[in-house]
């Protein structure tokens, strides 16, 4: 990976795309005060490795990351694109795409939520992991693996479940606590 890193950069930035500052509001100018517009930030090699380190991989940049980012920079859009199509294709951003997608969701509170046992006999533990691990597999797999496309995030008539989910999805064939993708039937996916 150090050397597809080191051929994504070439010197260092001097501003990231969209990167921006501005002055907070003063103080008592009333809401007619229009806030100043915003304006390019520079920022440094460093920083451009930290903030893609997390958006992509979900943590800080290592040693190895940022040996080879010092070794060529990133400069440009180009270089800071070609960067982070490298980081990508790093097994790392499996955990950090699959974080974005729990953030987007809002999947956080499914695993200590609780439900009426009466109502919903099947709730336990292991299926409400499986309701939070569910989206962060299947995004993953579409944005890192798969096509790539919104279309089939929206549509796709599989995901990936395990047995506890196909009893609740009443798919067939499904054993095991491991997330396996699964055809599902087109007919009954809300995207389709």
């Amino acid at each position: 990976m150090a050397l597809a890193l080191v051929a994504a950069c070439s010197s260092v930035p001097t501003t990231l795309p969209g990167a921006t500052a501005g002055a907070p509001p003063t103080p008592g100018a009333g809401p007619e005060a229009a806030p100043p517009p915003p304006r390019p930030v520079a920022l440094s090699a460093d920083e451009v490795t930290n903030r893609l380190s997390r958006f992509l991989w979900g943590q800080d940049a290592d040693d190895d990351l940022r040996r080879a980012v010092e070794a060529a920079a990133p400069a440009t859009s180009a270089n800071v694109e070609a960067l982070a199509r490298a980081m990508l294709a790093d097994d790392r951003a499996r955990a950090g795409v699959g974080a974005f997608y729990a953030w987007w969701l809002g999947t956080g509170d499914i695993v200590v939520g609780r439900k009426d046992p009466a109502l919903f006999p099947e709730d336990g533990p292991a299926l409400r992991q499986a309701m939070a691990d569910e989206p962060r597999a299947f995004g993953s797999y579409v944005t890192l693996d798969g096509d790539h496309s919104y279309r089939t995030l929206m549509t796709a008539p599989f995901s990936f479940i395990n047995e506890p989910l196909a009893r609740v999805y009443q798919v067939a064939r499904v054993m095991g606590a491991t997330l396996q993708k699964t055809a599902l039937d087109p007919q009954q996916r809300a995207g389709s």
